[in-house]
């Protein structure tokens, strides 16, 4: 259930990093791009440590 869940999240957040790469470089060109990329680099790396976090409590409880 959980590596189901998981794998939902990664696919909507690519979703959701395509869809703002190409807002980002239709706005800034490719300074916008290479922003885009950072951002949602580590914005998905701290929504892995979160959730890992969350698992982790839920199961060592």
């Amino acid at each position: 259930m959980f590596i189901s869940l998981y794998r939902v999240t990664l696919g909507n957040m690519g979703m959701m990093c395509c869809t703002f790469m190409v807002i980002t470089g239709m706005q800034f060109g490719c300074f916008g791009v290479m922003f885009g990329c950072l951002h949602m680099l580590f914005g998905s790396l701290f929504m892995m440590f979160l959730l890992l976090n969350f698992t982790g409590l839920f199961f060592y409880q």
